[in-house]
């Protein structure tokens, strides 16, 4: 179901390039750390927004040192 939903943003344009199912997994991960006890709707929202923020086709992205 996630690779579908990448897949069709791929398609449009809307995701960066090479985005993983993997990577997906691991970035909404910890959603599920936070406490429910506590104010877990700003936090979670928050979090939503951090990853779709870094998700998004041109945004800017980390330079990773050679081999």
């Amino acid at each position: 179901m996630v690779e579908l939903l990448l897949d069709a943003n791929r398609k449009a344009g809307t995701i960066r390039a090479g985005v993983t199912t993997d990577d997906f997994i691991l970035a909404i991960a910890g959603i599920w750390e936070i406490d429910p006890g506590g104010d877990w709707h700003s936090q979670a929202a928050r979090l939503l927004d951090i990853i779709m923020d870094g998700l998004c086709a041109g945004a800017p992205g980390r330079r990773r040192p050679g081999p």
